[in-house]
């Protein structure tokens, strides 16, 4: 078997698992934390106006954070240089990826690069690299009666090598980058990950301690969990489906599900596909969490495009647009959205002619990107 089970749970384990507060073990910082205790970890470096600061009480948010509009701040996993949460560390971590889910009608559904946030610290001289992934998802992993896993990071669609000294990370400010996959893009067909993987080891990194973002423990919107009913004639009967929304390859080789696996960690990645929905119409979708997107037209856009979304709860929503160098053009934000679809209207007047990466992103942290042509 490709993946391999940390905990295996029976459905009263199960519940009390969902439905219970008490200890949160952490295999980063080996130790127990209970509500109401403190953790001392400390955030560095701060860069760019990030905020170093030491666990309150009770707080096991030991990672970065990344969502709008929060301060976004680098947490090291542990006090001395073991490294971070979603990076590199001591426990040689390999891999982190983000589950997508994929709505499409036809094959006009491409995802043809990832758009990420990094944070940490890289050596001029090195010669680390990232490979970004897209992967589609495995079949259901059993791990015990009427109980499993959705399904982990399984067969690699496309790839993207990248090296460290051009993820973003700067010594004055980090910067949002795309990583386009070498066409032909493809087209997932079903639900997908999107995330990265590492190949290096902890003793050799020569200062290269990189951190991808993401938002808090407990900004997560997506259950933790579904049950599905099952009626045969007279008879009923229920599986209880684990949703791995993001999940952590250890050292093994083997993926885990962050929150019943790593660390009780109920967050989002800040890794994005980067989308491409060539007939935008309602039906074809990508969506994580409570957002649905939907493409925009006209793109090419002159002066203007319509960005469709679908919220499955009211939300604030902000729109960026990049050049291709990471570098914020324009922005705007939508407060107090309504549950249900919209079409939210960017002005592209001002823009200069030429080629874009959007992203839309909610206020729970959930984010989505796609490419803009700007015509005249």
């Amino acid at each position: 078997m490709f993946f391999v089970l940390m905990k295996k749970f029976d459905l009263l384990l199960l519940l009390c698992l969902f439905c219970t507060a008490g200890y949160a073990y952490d295999r980063k910082c080996n130790a127990s934390v209970k509500a109401g205790q403190s953790l001392n970890v400390i955030a560095s470096p701060a860069q760019s106006g990030r905020v170093s600061r030491t666990s309150g009480s009770g707080d096991t948010t030991w990672y970065t954070n990344f969502t709008y509009p929060d301060t976004l701040t680098v947490f090291q996993v542990a006090s001395g240089d073991s490294g971070y949460y979603t990076g590199t560390n001591v426990y040689g971590d390999k891999g982190f990826a983000e589950r997508y889910s994929l709505n499409s009608a036809d094959s006009t559904v491409a995802v043809i690069g990832v758009y990420a946030l990094f944070a940490g610290t890289v050596n001029g001289a090195s010669a680390h690299n990232a490979t970004f992934k897209v992967w589609s998802m495995g079949d259901p992993i059993t791990v015990a009666q009427q109980v499993s896993y959705s399904g982990f990071p399984v067969s690699i669609s496309d790839s993207v090598m990248v090296p460290f000294t051009q993820l973003g990370i700067g010594p004055v400010a980090d910067t949002q980058k795309s990583f386009y996959f070498p066409p032909p893009w493809v087209n997932t067909g079903s639900t997908f990950f999107v995330g990265f993987t590492l190949d290096y080891s902890f003793e050799t990194l020569n200062g290269d301690t990189i951190s991808l973002q993401c938002t808090k423990n407990g900004e997560r919107n997506s259950p933790a969990y579904t049950v599905q009913v099952n009626i045969s004639g007279t008879d009923t009967t229920t599986d209880t489906i684990l949703q791995v929304q993001n999940a952590t390859m250890y050292a093994d080789g083997n993926w885990y599900d962050n929150y019943t696996q790593n660390d009780s960690i109920f967050n989002n990645l800040a890794v994005f596909p980067i989308v491409v929905i060539g007939n935008p119409n309602g039906v074809n979708s990508v969506s994580r969490n409570n957002l649905a997107f939907m493409g925009n037209m006209p793109n090419p856009a002159d002066a203007y495009t319509d960005i469709l979304v679908n919220l499955s709860q009211p939300d604030d929503v902000v729109v960026s647009v990049n050049d291709l160098n990471g570098r914020v053009v324009a922005v705007r934000d939508w407060k107090g959205l309504a549950n249900g679809p919209h079409s939210l209207r960017f002005n592209t007047a001002n823009l200069a002619p030429g080629a874009y990466i959007y992203t839309i992103r909610t206020a729970n942290g959930a984010g989505i990107a796609s490419k803009l042509e700007v015509v005249r």
